[in-house]
């Protein structure tokens, strides 16, 4: 028998309060608001907002009751709460803070926030809570303590992981001091990692990598699949521009085989909304043999099983693609190159900037921001060609 459903109960954030439906059923629920009053030590303080009880009714009477409590200034008060149990709750040590915002964060999913940009959250929390500062007080946080903690994650993680942990830990801690737990900034400085080993390949670079993953006489059946999945991977990014992550989410019914294109779905995990971004012929080609070779012709689905999730597919195209290139003298580089070597490719060959922007899932702005120096030339060239002719003088008109 399936398990039913549970039921996802309405959480409304109006500023300070956030105001949530604890039991009930659509259109009559009992509601109760939160809030963290400045100078309150860092407790959670809780209001029934029910007038009698057992006082149920919907979400819009619950935000006019919300939007009365806030001009009473309700959230302004530092007294035990009081609410359908009396609970209060207390941000005492960065554990407690950690897990406070990742409580507000998960509320804006689905909404301001992608789920996966949570999951990232949720990931870099776990990281800091497995660390000895997880367990000091909020108020005795020194910079020294912020600075084992990077010693700690860089002994066990990339400089990537490190800098993305303390930039979350930077974030809850901004959220407590606007919520009124935290009445200090935060006591360590910015920790900014190293040059990132990330390296836009050449174009002779990704062939020799992938020729030498091709020819490479694999142990099994499964990792002959990994490095043609891989090779072809690869070659799709080159060839379109494409993040890691959406070629990874790419299904076989995404590809229209007829007009030559694929479309980008805007799902879960996917950094952009939808586009189609047309494919060349010879990728074209490519796919269609891996499909009738290695998925059995299957008409839907994934394209790389067994997949588990995107972030280990990419992974693991990375790690392959950094052992061949090593294994033939070539500069390692990651998937990633690739998407800055194909913008670099059409900007260099005169594609405009919308253009190329539409196709890669840019916006026209980051583009010539970053990719501002392959632009140079270009503009040189527009101002040679604005220069008046050799040896012909526009003559002046004197006065009088």
């Amino acid at each position: 028998m399936p398990r039913k459903k549970r039921m996802q109960k309405p959480v409304i954030k109006l500023g300070p309060l956030t105001v949530r439906a604890v039991k009930g059923e659509p259109g009559r629920w009992l509601w109760r608001a939160e809030f963290y009053p400045s100078g309150g030590g860092g407790k959670m303080r809780t209001r029934s907002m029910s007038r009698g009880r057992g006082d149920r009714y919907d979400r819009e009477e619950a935000i006019q009751r919300a939007v009365q409590m806030l001009a009473d200034g309700v959230h302004l008060e530092n007294r035990p709460g009081v609410g359908a149990a009396g609970e209060s709750r207390t941000v005492e040590t960065v554990r407690d803070l950690l897990e406070a915002w990742l409580g507000r964060m998960q509320e804006r999913v689905g909404g301001e926030l992608r789920r996966a940009t949570f999951l990232g959250y949720r990931g870099a929390a776990k990281r800091l809570v497995a660390l000895p500062l997880a367990s000091v007080a909020l108020d005795d946080v020194q910079a020294v303590h912020c600075s084992r903690a990077v010693a700690h994650l860089r002994a066990r993680y990339a400089d990537s992981t490190t800098s993305q942990a303390l930039l979350n830990l930077r974030m809850a801690w901004r959220w407590g001091v606007e919520e009124g737990i935290l009445l200090r900034p935060f006591p360590g400085k910015p920790w900014l990692r190293g040059p990132s080993a990330q390296h836009m390949p050449t174009v002779d670079d990704v062939l020799r990598t992938l020729d030498h993953l091709n020819d490479v006489e694999a142990p099994t059946e499964a990792s002959r699949l990994r490095n043609t999945q891989t090779v072809l991977a690869a070659m799709w990014m080159l060839q379109t521009g494409a993040r890691p992550g959406e070629v990874a989410l790419a299904h076989v019914n995404d590809i229209d085989w007829r007009r030559s294109t694929w479309t980008v779905r805007n799902v879960e995990g996917a950094k952009t909304g939808e586009r189609i971004v047309p494919i060349h012929t010879t990728l074209l080609e490519s796919i269609k043999e891996y499909v009738a070779t290695d998925l059995g012709g299957a008409s839907s689905g994934g394209l790389w099983p067994p997949l588990v999730d995107t972030l280990s597919t990419t992974d693991g195209w990375r790690k392959r693609i950094r052992r061949a290139a090593k294994s033939v003298g070539v500069e390692p580089w990651s998937p990633k190159g690739l998407r800055h070597l194909a913008v670099t490719r059409m900007l260099a060959a005169g594609i405009d900037v919308a253009t190329a922007a539409s196709i890669t899932g840019h916006s026209p702005e980051i583009l010539l921001r970053s990719y501002a120096h392959v632009l140079d030339d270009r503009r040189r060239a527009a101002v040679q060609a604005l220069a008046a002719p050799a040896g012909k003088v526009v003559p002046f008109r004197k006065k009088g």
